[in-house]
């Protein structure tokens, strides 16, 4: 009998609503589930909300998945070539946001 009290108690917690959100966890275990994404992921992540577009558009998320893909072809040359126009894209990111201005879409990864 207390065992269906349980089993009512949770239906009626979860037809209210009252489940947790993702952003209610820990940073550290939000960054940790964010690392296990695969790039579809990841990309569909970051549409969900501001602050997780912030989050899943970080360089250490997306540099594993262009080393999987890439990793082989490109070589150290071609790299240092990528990670100066990432900068470079985040600076005119940078200067945009202190105009007031928005970019639209994602940086671009590969």
């Amino acid at each position: 009998m207390a065992h269906q009290k349980e089993r009512q108690g949770e239906k009626n917690s979860s037809e209210t609503g009252s489940r947790g959100s993702l952003l209610d966890l820990p940073e550290l275990a939000l960054e940790c589930i964010l690392e296990r994404l695969e790039h579809v992921g990841l990309l569909n992540m970051s549409w969900t909300c501001s602050f997780l577009r912030g989050k899943c558009r970080s360089d250490h998320l997306w540099e594993r998945h262009l080393r999987r893909k890439w990793g082989e072809v490109i070589g150290g040359a071609a790299q240092r070539k990528w990670q100066g126009q990432v900068i470079e894209i985040a600076t005119k990111g940078l200067c945009n946001h202190e105009r007031g201005k928005q970019r639209d879409g994602l940086l671009p990864v590969m």
